[in-house]
């Protein structure tokens, strides 16, 4: 089956962000023993890491055999944990976010869904969390049940749980997206951020499956609604932004002409974001 539930007890993100930097500097061969170091050395105890571990590995950070050993991708971004804290949890919705565009199967269902929850929420922002949750599961549930994809031909359930989980990965971002209760969308977006949505278009096919590095996309329809529902962004501020990372990154350029259209030249790496 296909899960699509999120999973994510309080304070999740910060556990996982000590999980991450813990096997990366040490050898462990259980969860017990990591998060009894992660105690002694934080003080964070008795939280609960339920399916933590399978998760990790669903997204890509942690090795499917050994679960205390971090993927290449898990390596990077702690390369970025160790210079900039805030831009983990960064990337850690990102990776959420993106990580079923990269491998639709399955396993990655949980992606699939925390992504299309974001997109419910882009679009009914500025709103009161509570007040949208029962709509946005309702809505989420009903396009599983419509894609076509085979990855989720035998999804699960998703729930008003779920949706208090995804809560927990979206709580630290900056700018905020979440505040007293309310999800408002940001009128400006890391840049580092903005990087690694940006070639995220083009590692993917979620987009156009013909894109090269060099090739303009045209910032129009789908390609707006992704990078806004990945940004978690205003729709009106996507020029604004992308030109701010332009200015500021030489592989990445805007062209107007006719259309807005947006050129990545080369790869960005996610250890090169620290």
């Amino acid at each position: 089956m296909a899960k699509i539930h999120i999973e994510g007890s309080s304070d999740r993100p910060e556990v996982i962000k000590h999980y991450l930097d813990f096997i990366d500097r040490r050898s462990y061969s259980s969860l017990d023993a990591v998060m009894d170091d992660v105690y002694q050395e934080t003080g964070i105890d008795l939280v609960n890491t339920k399916n933590m571990e399978t998760t990790l590995s669903k997204l890509g950070l942690v090795n499917d055999q050994d679960r205390q050993r971090l993927t290449d991708y898990g390596r990077d971004i702690v390369e970025v944990l160790l210079y900039n804290e805030q831009l983990f949890y960064e990337l850690l919705h990102f990776t959420y976010a993106t990580a079923y565009h990269r491998s639709p199967r399955p396993d990655r269902a949980i992606s699939w869904a925390y992504y299309h929850i974001c997109d419910e929420f882009r679009r009914r922002g500025p709103v009161d969390f509570t007040d949208a949750k029962q709509e946005v599961v309702e809505a989420v549930m009903e396009e599983a049940d419509r894609a076509s994809d085979e990855a989720l031909k035998d999804h699960g359930p998703l729930s008003n749980t779920s949706l208090t989980n995804y809560r927990r990965f979206i709580e630290p971002l900056d700018p905020s997206v979440y505040q007293s209760g309310e999800v408002t969308l940001r009128s400006f977006a890391p840049k580092e951020l903005v990087l690694a949505t940006i070639d995220h278009l083009y590692r993917t096919d979620v987009v156009s499956g013909t894109i090269g590095y060099g090739d303009l996309l045209e910032l129009t329809g789908d390609t707006i609604d992704t990078v806004c529902t990945i940004l978690l962004l205003q729709e009106e501020s996507v020029t604004d932004v992308i030109e701010h990372v332009a200015s500021m990154d030489a592989r990445l350029s805007l062209q107007s002409d006719y259309q807005l259209r947006v050129r990545l030249t080369d790869p960005v790496e996610i250890n090169d974001l620290a």
